[in-house]
């Protein structure tokens, strides 16, 4: 009996096999990343678009309220400005005369003088409280 070697064909085939299935593995993975990024990209580019769009009618319609205000506006005669001075200087000297306040950087912005008196206000009511309900 001859033992003669039995060629393996089958073997070659299978490895070719499993090339194949590899190769096709990859593509079908590389394709899916590059239309997942590529569906990322446009659908950031359309929230950005919208967002954008948002904004501006969102300025327009700001844009026509205050042509609708300005047009609505009275004139306002200027000695009501000169009016308006005396009182926020005396607001000023009353926070200056306050021995709680100390002026900082912010002391000439909007609304912080008007705060301010309120708060002082409270402050020396809430003392006055305090020295009344003691025995």
């Amino acid at each position: 009996m001859s033992s003669a070697p039995i060629p393996r064909i089958a073997n070659k085939h299978s490895r070719s096999d499993e090339n194949i299935v590899i190769t096709v593995l990859g593509i079908f993975l590389l394709l899916t990343l590059v239309l997942g990024t590529g569906g990322y990209q446009y659908w950031k580019y359309v929230q950005e678009r919208e967002q954008k769009q948002s904004d501006q009618q969102a300025l327009r319609r700001y844009n026509d309220y205050l042509r609708t205000q300005k047009a609505a506006e009275p004139k306002t005669p200027a000695p009501a400005a000169t009016a308006v001075a005396p009182t926020q200087s005396s607001v000023t000297q009353k926070l200056l005369e306050h021995p709680g306040v100390t002026p900082g950087p912010g002391f000439n912005a909007p609304g912080v003088q008007a705060t301010g008196v309120t708060i002082i206000d409270a402050i020396d009511q809430a003392q006055a409280a305090g020295k009344t309900s003691k025995p």
